[in-house]
């Protein structure tokens, strides 16, 4: 099947070829997740210049046609990106930290040799970490909720004990519990 995409700066045309099978799958991932709006809001509360804005305004708009299907390909991907900053903000800021010291790298050579390969590293590894920790707070948190609600989800079945059903559910129970204790 023949595609085609189209540069919304210039209107150049570049076409294509995609089988049936991946033209599906590409228009499953591509489906905006986000409204337009909140894309836009995104975009305007970042602490970015009002040209850089606009560039990522006119990247939202980029499309790509295949058949009669129009791809959302640049709303989807600054969807992923405002969703990898989201999830992990430190990572992202090492990433930018890095792109931000190759710039540099590149107008000042001297600091490369010297300060550059260790910034880099560092700054990945602790913000990996930190992000790291940060989730395992989390989830710690999460399941002292979870425990808190515990008593009461107990209190709830204890009508039940006398029944048949429960104590043959406690007999099945045993063998893994036994598993889970040797563990």
């Amino acid at each position: 099947m023949q595609a085609e995409a189209v540069n919304p700066e210039t209107g150049e045309r570049f076409a294509f070829e995609i089988s049936p099978e991946e033209l599906e799958q590409l228009v499953r991932d591509s489906r905006p997740r986000l409204s337009k709006k909140k894309l836009e809001r995104g975009i305007e509360n970042l602490a970015i210049s009002a040209e850089a804005k606009v560039r990522l305004a006119l990247f939202m708009r980029v499309t790509v046609k295949i058949g009669n299907a129009v791809l959302n390909i640049g709303r989807r991907i600054l969807e992923i990106v405002f969703d990898l900053v989201k999830r992990y903000p430190n990572f992202t800021f090492a990433v930018v930290m890095y792109l931000v010291g190759s710039l540099l790298a590149i107008f000042v050579p001297a600091l490369v040799p010297i300060l550059g390969p260790l910034l880099k590293a560092m700054e990945l590894v602790f913000a990996l970490v930190k992000d790291y920790l940060e989730r395992r707070k989390n989830d710690a948190a999460s399941k002292v909720e979870q425990a808190d609600n515990l008593p009461l989800a107990k209190d709830c079945l204890k009508p039940l004990k006398d029944e048949p059903v429960w104590r043959a559910a406690q007999e099945a129970i045993q063998p893994f519990e036994a598993l889970k204790a040797a563990a």
